[in-house]
């Protein structure tokens, strides 16, 4: 390089650098309009869990998980599930990645009573708010009537529901959680 390139150059990267920046977070505003609703928050981190960008919600939902960390690196109880692209699910907070162009895109939400739901629970619930009988429902796990039934009254105390169609509420309120 001439000694103008250079002086160009050094002028040039950081309009570069800014550019770049501002078409990261366009791109998290544009996911964050779909993830604003079921209360969660988006970041972006390097493999290694450095944060490159991250929302305000963000930091508030990581403090509720590990309430003495700071920082620009993510806690390090969470590296080897970015590694993995497993889900990690603690105390009070979800966090699942996706990998985006060398880095990945890590999105936080707070825990909701659906999630102190088994997964057999989430779906007898799931289908019993969609209409099923308790005999359908037996029919497609395999289990007896009263079975069922035995689910949904503990769906119904897990969750502090009366009815169905209070549970239905619940359930299209957390539906994308």
């Amino acid at each position: 390089f001439s000694e103008r390139e250079r002086i160009d150059l050094e002028q040039l990267i950081p309009h570069l650098a800014e550019a770049h920046r501002i078409c990261r977070i366009t791109y998290m505003l544009r996911l964050d309009q779909a993830t604003q609703k079921q209360g969660q928050a988006l970041a972006l981190c390097n493999p290694r869990g450095a944060l490159i960008e991250a929302e305000a919600a963000f930091f508030k939902l990581v403090t509720r998980e590990w309430r003495h960390w700071h920082g620009t690196t993510l806690p390090k109880e969470l590296l080897p599930f970015l590694t993995q692209g497993q889900e990690y699910q603690g105390a009070t907070v979800a966090i699942t990645t996706q990998p985006v162009g060398g880095m990945l895109l890590v999105r936080l939400r707070a825990l909701t009573v659906l999630d102190t739901l088994s997964e057999k629970q989430r779906l007898v619930a799931l289908r019993y708010t969609q209409g099923e009988s308790h005999r359908d429902i037996a029919q497609t796990f395999g289990l007896s009537e009263n079975t069922v039934r035995n689910h949904i009254a503990t769906i119904f105390k897990k969750c502090a529901v009366n009815n169905k169609s209070e549970l239905t509420a619940l359930i299209m309120k957390h539906r994308d959680a």
